[in-house]
């Protein structure tokens, strides 16, 4: 995690300093992370604590957890409301990833 930082901080430092950050950082800094995410997964999975919130232990030991649950199924059925109604603009396109962009007509 430490590398991630230091990184970070060499390519500001060279990007203000020399007016050109590194090129290889940011790629470099994307994957260290992703690795640091599956390293916490493995460790996670490891206790069997991977899955603990979406085991519904937490929702059942709460007075409302039923009220909590339907709350996070209407929020998640109005963001996808709200993904498939607004439509997606060329410019929109060109920034967002494949995946979160529907097929065009």
């Amino acid at each position: 995690m430490l590398s991630i930082v230091l990184l970070s901080f060499w390519s500001m430092v060279a990007r203000e300093a020399f007016s050109q950050g590194a090129v290889v950082v940011v790629p470099l800094v994307r994957h260290l992370n992703l690795l640091l995410a599956f390293v916490g997964a493995a460790l996670a999975a490891r206790e069997s604590k991977l899955l603990r919130l979406a085991t519904g232990e937490l929702r059942d030991r709460w007075k409302g957890g039923k009220w909590i649950a339907f709350g996070t199924a209407l929020v998640s059925c109005a963001v996808t409301g709200m993904r498939v109604s607004f439509p997606v603009t060329p410019s929109m396109r060109r920034t967002l990833p494949d995946f979160l962009t529907l097929p065009r007509k």
